[in-house]
C-alpha cells in the first residue's frame, strides 16, 4: 500500500519562508512513510492580486527547481499544488500544478481550466480572469497512487472535466486548494447560504452542511458492530477521532436509530473544539494549529 501525504500550511506574499515551511512539512511527510506528497494551490505565495506579475515564475524558475530536488532527494511522487507561471497570454499568468516524479522529472504540468469569476448576492465581486488565463489541456498521468487526474480549487465545480479524467483512464483526483479546511468550509457555507446562487446553479453537496453526508458516516459505525462476535455487541464504545460534530453525530444517529451503543468518546488533537464544548459549554471558533492529522484540524 502506497501512502499519500495531504500538506495544509498558511502561505503569505513572503516567498522565502512560504517554501521554507513546505520544505519541511513534505520532509516531515515522507519521514512518516509518504511516498506521495501534494501541496496546496499557490502555496509558494498569497498575496495582492496586484502583485501576481512580480510573484510569477517559469515552470524552471526556482521554486519548482526546488521541490523537483526535495522529490529527488526523498524518493517521492511530489504534486506541488500549483504556482503562478509567467507566460500567459493578454499579461496574464497561469495558475498552474507540476507533478514531480520519485527521478525529480516533471511527470505532468496542468493549467488550471476554470476560474473564479463570480457574483455573490452579498455584493462580492471575484474576477479571477483579470489576472489568470485558462489552461486548454485535461490531464491524467500514471503515479504510486493511481491513474491521477489533475485540477485545481475551483475545477471541482465542473463535472464534465472529471468525466473527460475518468475516461482517460483516471480513478484518483488530485484537487489542491489554498488555506484550511475552516477555510474552504466557510468557502462552501457562503455559497449555499446564496439560496438564489445555489438555485440558479443546481448546487449540491455531500459534506458537513449536509445531513446525506453524515447518514452515509453512519453505516460505517453499523458496519464496524456487525463485525464484532455477537456474543459481543452489548455494551459496546466507540472512541472516535474528530474534529468537529459530523463523525460522532453520524455515530449519534445510528444510536438513535437502534445500534446498541453503551457511549462514545470524542477523540482530539490540539484542535479541541469538541472537547471545549463538552466540558465548558462553550463553542467558539480558535485559530487552527496544524497537525498530522488535517482532517481533525478544524476550529469552527
Amino acid at each position: 500500500m502506497t501512502m499519500a501525504a495531504a500538506i495544509q500550511m498558511t502561505s503569505t506574499g513572503d516567498k522565502a519562508p512560504n517554501v521554507e515551511v513546505a520544505t519541511r512539512l513534505v520532509r516531515e511527510a515522507a519521514q512518516h512513510g509518504a511516498q506521495w506528497v501534494t501541496l496546496p494551490e499557490t502555496f509558494f505565495w498569497m498575496g495582492n492580486k496586484e502583485d501576481f506579475d512580480a510573484a510569477a515564475e517559469p515552470i524552471t524558475g526556482p521554486t519548482l527547481t526546488t521541490f523537483s530536488a526535495l522529490a529527488k532527494e526523498l524518493r517521492i511522487g511530489l504534486l506541488a499544488g500549483s504556482i503562478l507561471e509567467k507566460g500567459a497570454p493578454d499579461n496574464r499568468v497561469y495558475n498552474t500544478s507540476v507533478l514531480f516524479g520519485p527521478d525529480g522529472q516533471t511527470q505532468a504540468v496542468y493549467r488550471k481550466m476554470h476560474l473564479f469569476d463570480v457574483d455573490i448576492q452579498d455584493g462580492s465581486v471575484y474576477r479571477e480572469s483579470t489576472k489568470v488565463a485558462p489552461g486548454n489541456d485535461v490531464v491524467m498521468t500514471p503515479t504510486l497512487v493511481g491513474n491521477v487526474g489533475l485540477s485545481i480549487c475551483y475545477d471541482l465545480r465542473f463535472p464534465e472535466l472529471y468525466r473527460a479524467l475518468v475516461d482517460r483512464g483516471a480513478n484518483v483526483f488530485a484537487i489542491p486548494v489554498p488555506g484550511t479546511f475552516d477555510d474552504a468550509q466557510c468557502v462552501v457555507k457562503e455559497v449555499f447560504g446564496d439560496t438564489a446562487f445555489a438555485a440558479a446553479h443546481n448546487l449540491s453537496a455531500v459534506n458537513s452542511i449536509n445531513i446525506a453526508r453524515v447518514l452515509a458516516q453512519s453505516v460505517y459505525y453499523i458496519w464496524a458492530w456487525l463485525r464484532l462476535p455477537e456474543n459481543k455487541r452489548e455494551h459496546i464504545e466507540f472512541v472516535v477521532p474528530t474534529g468537529n460534530f459530523g463523525n460522532v453525530l453520524a455515530g449519534w444517529l445510528a444510536h438513535r436509530m437502534g445500534l446498541p451503543v453503551a457511549s462514545f468518546r470524542v477523540a482530539t488533537n490540539q484542535n479541541d473544539i469538541l472537547y471545549r464544548f463538552f466540558t465548558s459549554g462553550e463553542y467558539r471558533q480558535g485559530d487552527v494549529q496544524p497537525s498530522h492529522a488535517p482532517s481533525m484540524d478544524i476550529q469552527a
